[in-house]
């Protein structure tokens, strides 16, 4: 079960580019986006950092389309709580909308972009760890309270006397010597953590050993010239045992984003306690920061992130395709949901559109913006979206049905055409009639309509046509391999098994039966609707009468034979013992998915 502390929905209302009310589904999970460049990436990453920050940003946030609607920013948690942000306040403020949840989050949660990543990897980070990396780390201090390192240096700039009496000095040295004292007892904690990771990101030969820090101190003069100086925190950095002096010239794009990604990290991990905290938020959001980081070491980083911060809700964020399609296939498919952010279907101030599925997400953006393209009578463009579409569905279902294709060294040379015979022959193999109909009926219209569309000034293309050609593709990208279909119901069959073993009562008895009537009901509904089975005009029929209806006319079915030897525990009205189910499953299992014997 999620955390109630996790986020639930992110809604976007007329913020940026996203005009009217836009939701980011959460769903509690950790949240894995793809996103071209000007589909709402930044926008994104904005809303979250400026939603979880302690001093929030004082920008108009207004989509410039619609500049009368004000904006705002939404999060509901995974036990219903909500929290707001808008002109008039922020969540993390005190006021009306004040959530004590949010300002907990906000001193836990950390926004990185790529650009973050250049000034982490500086010769003196002492800026950005003060403002960044370490900012919140806790150091108790005198009277019992807990200052944050940010506070304790705002302290001590804040004691810079107008006037150097013995008094003012003695205040700004003291808050100089808490400073240290405290940035001292953060460094202790980060420099373990640095080496860790780096192995984990397999930045070989590279070593942090330790932070060069003199400590701050009070630099008198006239009184312009007073000031806290000393600020310096410089990474004692070596490669192969040698000491490295200036790292951007030494070191490559690869190794800089590494160690910026390691000393970033490490500052999350030593300033936030190990332990979870009840119904607080710990979010970090990552925003094409791997941009650096060839494939190799990507991967690294997912692991990573799954080792040491499964405790936190994360945000990756990529416009690279092939590396999210990478990170999708790679993840733990219960902890991370998959986000499409697609070009807007039409002129301002249409929003991005969002999906949560990957590639039918961008299957139906495609038809999305090829049908404006119609409606504003652009066939040709229209034509080319659609092509574009089918040959996403193709690629899509031959992925999910394991159909063989022709070796290409890059899959992106595999023709269509080849995709779409291996997916015929596939389909014809396993009986699913409806995908070859619909696939034999775009492939019509590929040929007529949509190649033709492809080329300069396409010879006679009608409105008519080219709506055809939609409609066909369309029903294409909705269907799904039977393959997936087969997951699902192994799926099923296991959660009946683990009932039954559990708690063999007469309710577990139930429950696992019915479990197993509605997935085979399901299963048996699929494969007669593609088969195209007839049965009286009325009502549904029951299980028992479809199934008669089907093995009358299949009698190969490849069930026949354990539905036959059941029957009593199928379309009985039982009860039924748990070792009659057993045997049910037992003998459904094999089988998986309902087809024609060869």
């Amino acid at each position: 079960m999620a955390d109630p502390g996790r986020i639930k929905t992110l809604r976007l209302t007329n913020f940026l580019p996203f005009a009217g009310e836009v939701v980011i589904p959460f769903e509690g999970k950790n949240l894995l986006v793809y996103g071209e460049n000007g589909c709402g990436k930044s926008a994104l990453f904005r809303a979250l950092k400026g939603f979880f920050a302690i001093t929030p940003p004082k920008e108009d946030f207004r989509n410039v389309f619609v500049p009368d609607q004000p904006w705002s920013v939404v999060v509901e948690f995974v036990d219903g709580a909500e929290a707001r942000w808008d002109a008039r306040a922020h969540p993390a403020q005190a006021g009306r909308d004040y959530s004590e949840r949010v300002g907990r989050a906000a001193r836990r949660s950390a926004c990185l972009g790529y650009g973050d990543l250049v000034e982490v990897t500086e010769a003196n980070v002492f800026n950005v760890a003060v403002q960044r990396l370490l900012a919140d780390f806790g150091i108790p201090s005198s009277g019992g309270r807990q200052s944050s390192l940010r506070e304790l240096m705002r302290l001590a700039d804040s004691r810079v006397p107008k006037r150097e009496t013995t008094a003012a000095l003695g205040e700004v040295g003291l808050a100089c010597r808490e400073f240290n004292r405290g940035m001292r007892i953060a460094l202790d904690q980060l420099e373990p953590i640095v080496p860790d990771l780096l192995n984990h990101l397999d930045a070989n030969g590279m070593e942090v050993k330790s932070f060069r820090f003199p400590g701050v101190a009070y630099k008198t003069g006239t009184r312009k010239e007073r000031m806290v100086g000393g600020r310096i925190l410089e990474p004692t950095v070596s490669f192969h045992g040698h000491s490295v002096e200036g790292l951007r010239k030494f070191f490559n794009e690869a190794r800089l984003s590494a160690l910026a990604l390691a000393l970033f990290l490490a500052g999350r991990l030593a300033c936030v306690p190990a332990e979870p905290e009840p119904e607080t938020p710990r979010i970090l959001v990552l925003d094409d920061v791997l941009i650096g980081l060839d494939m190799g070491h990507r991967l690294p980083l997912l692991e990573l992130l799954r080792n040491r911060f499964s405790s936190w809700q994360i945000v990756l964020m990529t416009h690279d395709l092939v590396w999210f399609d990478l990170a999708r296939d790679h993840g733990d498919h219960d902890a991370w949901s998959c986000l499409g952010l697609y070009p807007p279907p039409g002129l301002p101030p249409a929003a991005p559109i969002v999906s949560a599925r990957g590639d039918l997400a961008r299957e139906k953006a495609t038809l999305a913006q090829a049908r404006v393209f119609v409606a504003q009578n652009h066939l040709p463009a229209a034509g080319n979206y659609a092509r574009v579409a089918f040959e996403l569905a193709l690629k899509r279902l031959c992925e999910e049905s394991g159909s063989p294709v022709p070796f290409r060294r890059q899959a992106r040379d595999v023709r269509a055409d080849l995709l779409a015979s291996s997916l015929k022959a596939k389909a014809a193999a396993g009986g699913n009639l409806e995908l070859g109909a619909a696939l034999g009926r775009a492939l019509m219209f590929r040929r007529i309509v949509l190649n033709p569309a492809s080329h300069p000034d396409p010879p006679g293309l009608g409105r008519s046509e080219v709506e055809g050609a939609i409609a066909a593709v369309a029903h294409v990208c909705s269907l799904t391999a039977r393959d997936r279909r087969a997951d699902s119901t192994r799926a099923l069959l296991q959660e009946a098994r683990r009932i039954l073993a559990d708690h063999p009562d007469a309710a577990a008895c139930a429950r696992a039966r019915t479990l197993i009537y509605d997935e085979l009901y399901t299963e048996l509904k699929a494969f007669a609707r593609s088969q195209g089975v007839l049965v009286p005009f009325g009502r549904e029929p029951s299980l028992a009468k479809l199934w008669a209806l089907t093995e009358k006319r299949f009698p190969n079915i490849n069930l026949a034979e354990p539905v036959r030897a059941h029957k009593r525990q199928l379309f009985g009205a039982g009860p039924f013992a748990a070792d009659e189910l057993l045997a049910l499953v037992d003998a459904l299992a094999p089988g998986v998915e309902i087809r024609l014997s060869h």
